[in-house]
């Protein structure tokens, strides 16, 4: 099972993406047991992958879109007047 079939890193993944704070929710008693780890790790994730560098691609400015890796640009057409 990997962590991201763990309904805990989840639900820190969707709080992070919620614009949620690094805050445990009221649910969890124990706020060191495996539980609540995985909810930190999942918000932590998240919050890494939304700040990582990214370049413009053909697809997007902001993000890459799955199947639009990193192209050569296209030069612009040349017209010959004569």
């Amino acid at each position: 099972m990997s962590k991201y079939d763990d309904c805990h890193f989840a639900a820190g993944v969707a709080a992070a993406h919620e614009g949620q704070p690094r805050q445990l929710p009221s649910y969890f008693m124990k706020p060191k047991n495996k539980n609540a780890r995985s909810w930190l790790a999942g918000w932590d994730a998240a919050r890494e992958e939304m700040t990582a560098p990214t370049e413009p691609t053909l697809c997007g400015l902001q993000y890459v879109i799955p199947g639009c890796e990193k192209r050569e640009p296209i030069p612009p057409a040349q017209m010959d007047l004569f």
